[in-house]
């Protein structure tokens, strides 16, 4: 072997390591690269979990404040009502007759059901009365 053909042949093991050492980089590149992939899609999932928790926590809280508002604004529905209560009329019987006389759901829609607690305190006092009497 001529020192012209140790040459070639150190060139040629020279050449075939760097080409191995070309596709062992181009493997890692590429294996690094679909662990990104993996490690990029694993943070979506991460980051999509956390928006669905944080969409669900908001959507509670806001269906929670909507509820606490609607309960604050039946309280005070309740109260201006209680608050609008017309005073009763003096002569009742009248009234007591006609809660007695029309049906209640033609009472319920009318202008005289403000006036049941009227009537149903008269129906009170008298049966308070009634026991009185027996006793």
């Amino acid at each position: 072997m001529g020192s012209q053909e140790v040459g070639r042949i150190e060139e040629e093991v020279v050449e075939e390591r760097r080409q191995e050492e070309e596709e062992i980089d181009e493997e890692e590149a590429t294996g690094s690269a679909l662990l990104t992939a993996e490690e990029f899609d694993k943070k979506i999932e991460e980051i999509k979990a956390k928006v669905r928790e944080a969409v669900q926590e908001a959507l509670a809280n806001t269906l929670a404040d909507l509820l606490e508002k609607e309960e604050k604004e039946e309280k005070r529905k309740d109260e201006t009502k209680a608050e609008e209560l017309p005073k009763c009329p003096k002569n009742l019987s009248w009234l007591k007759k006609m809660f007695e006389i029309l049906p209640l759901d033609i009472l319920r829609n009318s202008k005289l059901w403000r006036y049941r607690h009227c009537v149903w305190a008269l129906q009170e006092a008298e049966k308070e009365a009634e026991k009185f009497r027996n006793s």
